[in-house]
């Protein structure tokens, strides 16, 4: 039962639950399929994947959709992070932000159980 339970909850879709976050993150990530237009699909499908996930927690947020972005944003930190001697100091701290932002928004307006939304 306890399994079942935490299924149901991770797709619950929590109607009240704040959208700030989602748009951060689409705009965050429409940047990046501007700035890499010239990029084959095969390298851009991670962030048109992510983009359309935003786009469906937008409409119906659910904890396993924004567990899935704050997964993928903390991947992306880390590889920012593992980059630090490959790239301009100004391009790292920009690039750290943008995964940063987006996941401190995240956190914040991430959905809340039953209990706590009332």
């Amino acid at each position: 039962m306890v399994l079942k339970d935490l299924t149901v909850e991770m797709f619950r879709v929590h109607s009240k639950a704040p959208r700030i976050a989602y748009v951060a993150s689409g705009i965050v990530l429409v940047l990046f399929l501007l700035a890499g237009h010239d990029e084959p699909l095969s390298g851009m499908w991670p962030y048109y994947a992510s983009l359309l996930l935003c786009l469906v927690q937008f409409a119906l947020p659910t904890f396993a959709g924004w567990s899935v972005l704050v997964a993928l944003s903390i991947w992306y930190i880390m590889n920012v992070a593992l980059r630090i001697s490959q790239v301009e100091r100004f391009d790292y701290w920009l690039f750290l932000s943008c995964g940063v932002v987006p996941l401190i928004l995240l956190w914040i307006y991430r959905p809340r159980s039953s209990a706590m939304e009332h």
